[in-house]
């Protein structure tokens, strides 16, 4: 895992050169649109964001994504039964909790180090633990607001 864009922008070269694969333009912005944002993202919101700066097609994105994942620059989560899937630049720690709203899907990353050391304190039989996601569910203050006002 890497803290800069520049530290990761090193290891997806060494990982394109290892692969044979081609290192294009794209791919390198993907990669630094990718370390912009400030937390969980998707393909759409990607895509979104890129082109109003540069034009790129989705099929670069995900194909891009998939080599972020393979070379551990970025992980992916899925959340309940939500069908998107979501990107984050990867981190120093191996946790990561959020709060999902279940009206608006608007999710914000939070930590609780209480919280972590319990869950990394957990020793399940069989099984050995290396990183953790935690999403809890629940109205953002804008939907309880609105869901207030309708009542």
């Amino acid at each position: 895992m890497v803290n800069s864009f520049e530290a990761a922008k090193e290891k997806l070269t060494a990982y394109l050169t290892e692969t044979k694969k081609s290192k294009t333009i794209a791919r390198y912005n993907v990669l630094k649109a990718a370390y912009e944002q400030e937390s969980c993202f998707t393909a759409e919101q990607l895509y979104q964001q890129m082109n109003g700066k540069e034009r790129v097609c989705y099929a670069t994105i995900y194909n891009t994504l998939l080599i972020l994942l393979e070379c551990n620059l970025i992980v992916k989560y899925r959340l309940d039964n939500d069908m998107s899937q979501y990107y984050k630049v990867a981190s120093v720690t191996d946790y990561h909790h959020f709060l999902v709203c279940s009206e608006c899907g608007a999710m914000r990353k939070f930590t609780d180090v209480r919280l972590q050391n319990t869950i990394r304190g957990k020793i399940f039989k069989g099984f050995k633990a290396q990183k953790h996601t935690l999403a809890i569910y629940g109205l953002c203050t804008a939907c309880a607001r609105k869901k207030k006002n309708k009542k």
